[in-house]
């Protein structure tokens, strides 16, 4: 129901605005990503210090509210604003500039020190005809199970590699497709470290920070950069 209102909502706002408009704007906008630290809450260092949430996080069973320490982790929010864009065989390069914990491989960005990485869009149809209005998340987990008792001020601290039942609350982040606008889902959901399981994979993604491994990928707040290029390798967004 959260998607089909959010990309209800999405998709609408699009319409109203005059075809000029979107006719001279990029075909695909990175709208949102997490910013905040692994350790940290959206406007506090702890959960008692905090206030604000999460509307998303707060719709799973089992949580009080959308607080949630380092908000969900690596993920990040494309919309579509052009018709009937086919992404397929696309690249969104990403780079963190203010974080130097690289291995030295050179992905793209030229400096092999610092973190950056590539998360490339296979060729499945899935990719081939996106229509205004359209909103594709990316998460780097597929699940998160959360701690929701009182521990130590530090109240649902996310265990996103640790799954084995004990915590009261889990968030399901699994790729979903099920994107159908005639019936009014207007959401692409997927997991990298999900589809990295895959020998089909919906995208790939590969960093050059020392120890990930496929289907990685960082968001922060260190001179953030996403570069997205379109199958030729020209860039239709920065």
């Amino acid at each position: 129901m959260i998607k089909k209102f959010i990309g209800a909502i999405v998709a609408s706002l699009l319409f109203a605005i005059p075809t000029t408009v979107l006719a001279n704007s990029y075909p695909v906008i990175m709208n949102e990503y997490n910013s905040i630290s692994s350790g940290k809450y959206i406007d506090g260092n702890d959960y008692v210090d905090s206030s604000k949430s999460d509307a998303y996080f707060a719709s799973f069973a089992g949580m009080p509210d959308g607080r949630v320490q380092g908000n969900g982790g690596n993920w990040f929010e494309l919309v579509v604003t052009g018709q009937n864009v086919d992404m397929r065989g696309w690249e969104i390069r990403w780079v963190e500039e203010g974080s130097d914990n690289g291995d030295g491989t050179d992905l793209w960005y030229g400096d092999g020190t610092i973190d950056h990485g590539i998360i490339q869009f296979s060729n499945d149809d899935v990719w081939s005809n996106l229509q205004a209005g359209t909103i594709i998340t990316f998460s780097e987990q597929q699940l998160i199970q959360v701690d929701t008792t009182d521990n130590g001020g530090e109240r649902n601290f996310t265990h996103p590699d640790q799954v084995d039942g004990s915590f009261e609350a889990t968030i399901d982040l699994s790729t979903d497709t099920s994107y159908d606008p005639a019936a009014g889902d207007w959401w692409i959901h997927v997991s990298t470290l999900e589809e990295a399981t895959y020998g089909s994979p919906l995208v790939t993604a590969q960093n050059n920070i020392d120890g990930d491994g496929a289907g990685n990928f960082s968001v922060g707040n260190n001179d953030m950069h996403f570069h997205i290029f379109d199958a030729s390798d020209v860039e239709v967004f920065s």
